[in-house]
This record gives structure tokens, sequence and C-alpha cells, in this order.
């Protein structure tokens, strides 16, 4: 009897185990903005801010993005051409209200910084 309730117990120990491990390596929601009024950075404070309408809301507020800028596996040089890639992308769709959507998926686990993404809205 005390077999089966050890077996019993390193199954359920083994399952949560890998249900934990899982849930880790699930990227949090990205955050879409319909709008984007501003985009900055702080290089010194590994951050990142946009001030638009998330989708859903009707107001703007300030959304803070932080990201790895030390000991991560990309230089320095990589991780300042995402930024400005995410950068350009925030500007153009400041330039073009109602045109595009502007995604960032926020920092998670391993990633070194946030992803960041321009969809054209069909008119």
């Amino acid at each position: 009897m005390k077999r089966v309730s050890l077996a019993a117990a390193l199954v359920v120990l083994a399952l949560g185990t890998v249900s934990a491990a899982s849930a880790q390596t699930t990227l949090p929601p990205p955050v879409v903005f319909v709008a984007v009024d501003a985009f900055s950075y702080d290089a010194t404070a590994c951050k990142f801010t946009v001030t638009a309408i998330v989708q859903g809301e009707a107001v703007a507020s300030d959304k803070v993005f932080s990201y790895m800028c030390a000991g991560g596996t990309l230089n320095l040089d990589e991780l300042k051409r995402r930024l400005e890639s995410c950068e350009r992308m925030a500007l153009l769709a400041m330039a073009k209200p109602g045109m595009y959507l502007f995604q960032v998926t926020p920092y998670f686990n391993y990633q070194v910084s946030p992803a960041c993404k321009l969809t054209r809205v069909n008119p």
C-alpha cells in the first residue's frame, strides 16, 4: 500500500514540475495600441515608454516596458537596433493614426528585449 502511495505522490510531483515548467515558457499577452502619442526609451534605466491608447480603452496612458540591458545574449549594438526598430514602428503609427496597430510583447524570461510589431488595419 505504501508503494502505491509513494508512486502516486511521485507522479503528482512530476506532473506539477512539468506544468510549472510549461507555465514559465508562456509569453505574456501583447499590449496592442490603437493610437500612439509618444515613444521614448531610456537606455540607462533599461526601459521604454509608450504613451498611447490601448485597444479596448478610451484614453491614452503610459505603458512602461523593461528590457535586459546587461548580461543578455545580445550585444548592445543589437539591442539598440531593436529599440530603434520599435521606435520607427511607433513613429509610423503616430504619423498615420488609425491606420496601424502597434503591438508590444513584454520582456519575458530569456528574451532580451520586448518584441514590437506593426500591423496595418484594413480600411
